[in-house]
């Protein structure tokens, strides 16, 4: 079921989601919140991430996509049901609610449930410090999409890594220090 709502807020979005759920007779089930923060140019990629994500670990995805239009609006696309590992809502966010994603995610957060804050691309230089990471029990970023991946991963590791924050470029070493081990 794909439901899209125009020049909305988060009570109708929360509302929407929850109706969509109940009307699938879909038993929740869903283990974390993942908050996906990208530009328009990233989503595609990300959102296919997200949603194969899902399939293992069924979760709420919550798509927060930073547009460039300076007229203040947000539109959101909820998709729930056959096919939707959990549910996906894409929220769309022009003029002054970029940046302010937090304040329209925090309604739809689901309680009881860990969130993960991911930036699939250039992502926020102190992740801990956004006001979406602030929310997140995990943030997941990746310093190879920085303009300086070098600089970034010895800026994180010097004062801006928290305990809670992964950068998948680190990750991806992981075979590599073995060795050196």
């Amino acid at each position: 079921m794909i439901i899209e709502l125009t020049n909305t807020n988060s009570s109708e979005i929360a509302d929407a989601a929850m109706n969509a759920r109940r009307s699938t007779g879909l038993a929740s089930g869903l283990v974390m919140t993942l908050i996906v923060v990208s530009t328009p140019q990233q989503y595609t990629r990300a959102f296919d991430s997200a949603q194969a994500t899902a399939a293992e670990h069924p979760s709420r995805i919550l798509m927060v996509v930073n547009s460039k239009s300076t007229k203040t609006a947000m539109d959101a696309e909820i998709l729930v049901g056959e096919g939707v590992p959990g549910d996906i809502i894409t929220l769309r966010l022009a003029g002054e609610l970029v940046g302010r994603g937090d304040s329209v995610v925090l309604p739809l957060l689901l309680p009881d449930l860990p969130v993960v804050a991911w930036w699939p691309g250039r992502g926020t230089e102190f992740p801990a410090q956004d006001p979406i990471g602030r929310m997140a029990d995990r943030r997941i970023t990746d310093a190879t999409n920085a303009d300086d991946p070098v600089g970034t991963l010895v800026a994180r590791a010097r004062g801006t890594h928290s305990a809670r924050d992964t950068d998948l470029s680190w990750t991806r070493l992981t075979r590599w220090r073995a060795l050196v081990a």
